[in-house]
């Protein structure tokens, strides 16, 4: 999915970039294929090391190292409330396409079809507007005040300093190769 967005870079960057033509009469240079080719080597690394190492977590153990790290409690507030509530629009929306098929809907391009959509687009929205307001009811009489507190503390092993040096150095030579092109 990510090569997606790569893709657009390729499509513009060779021929805009100033710099010696490929071959007679080409718009495309060296120099912008260099620099996609770069790019796109960057990004899938950049890519691959967040998916390896975030994939396996859930979204309240990133929340909670996310914290220790001292980001802003905000902004892990925000992913942990955000992470929550697109399981349960997900949920929702499962169950009213599902009573919807139940109940012999299909798309069509009708007039029938549309209103059908519009009201389920309606009902999920005023449905998640409704949990969110329970979610807030029930947070306030938790004493929540924007921190979020984890009971899970953790420390730094030898591994993980191991894995910070090892990282630190592909990112200096991935900087180091983007210097010297």
């Amino acid at each position: 999915m990510i090569n997606i967005f790569v893709l657009f870079i390729w499509f513009f960057t060779p021929w805009t970039t100033p710099g010696e033509s490929m071959w007679e009469g080409s718009w495309f240079t060296k120099e912008g294929v260099v620099l996609s080719l770069l790019v796109t080597l960057k990004v899938n690394a950049l890519f691959c090391i967040f998916y390896t190492l975030v994939s396996s977590m859930s979204f309240s153990q990133l929340a909670a190292g996310l914290n220790q790290l001292g980001f802003p409690d905000k902004l892990v507030a925000m992913i942990l409330f955000c992470a929550r509530g697109i399981t349960i629009f997900e949920k929702e929306y499962a169950n009213l396409t599902e009573a919807a098929k139940l109940r012999g809907f299909y798309m069509k391009t009708d007039l029938r079809t549309y209103r059908t959509v519009g009201a389920m687009v309606a009902l999920l929205f005023s449905k998640a507007f409704r949990k969110g307001r329970i979610l807030e009811q029930s947070m306030i009489l938790r004493g929540f005040n924007g921190k979020i507190r984890t009971l899970t503390k953790y420390q730094w092993t030898g591994k993980d300093i191991a894995l910070l040096g090892a990282f630190s150095i592909v990112s200096f030579c991935l900087s180091i190769s983007g210097w010297m092109l």
